[in-house]
């Protein structure tokens, strides 16, 4: 889970900079499921649950499974979503980053990486992402 931390701290840095943005770690023992990270962009609030992969599978149509990415994690997105909030799961492999809404969580890792890389609502790479264009996706802006 190193890698995830490491994936947390990178994009709240990075959207600490933005302005008129409000970035909150969440970590709630009182409700499991609860999202990684709020964020607050010019007064609208998403959710984002936060994995890291190292890498991609070796063979095409393999499906990407996402580790410790928990039932109660999805039913958070999946019951937040329907009830009209902005739940979103974000997920870099290896230097690629990913961003999918709430519906996509639920089977996102039930499909090959082509899919991955076709539904994506926001699509990053390396140390150089456009973190303002994420959050903007992420709060429908």
């Amino acid at each position: 889970m190193a890698r995830e931390s490491t994936l947390n701290h990178r994009v709240t840095t990075a959207l600490r900079k933005i302005p008129v943005t409000l970035v909150d770690r969440v970590e709630n023992s009182c409700s499991v499921g609860t999202p990684d990270m709020c964020v607050l962009h010019n007064g609208v609030y998403a959710w984002v649950e936060n994995k890291h992969l190292p890498a991609w599978p070796k063979r095409p149509a393999t499906p990407v499974r996402v580790a410790h990415f928990s039932w109660e994690q999805k039913l958070w997105l999946l019951l937040h979503g329907e009830a009209g909030g902005l739940g979103w799961l974000f997920i870099q492999v290896d230097d690629d980053y990913l961003l999918f809404d709430w519906r996509w969580a639920q089977v996102i890792d039930t499909h090959p990486k082509a899919v991955w890389l076709d539904v994506a609502a926001w699509k990053g790479k390396g140390r150089s992402c456009d973190w303002l264009s994420w959050v903007k996706v992420v709060t429908g802006q």
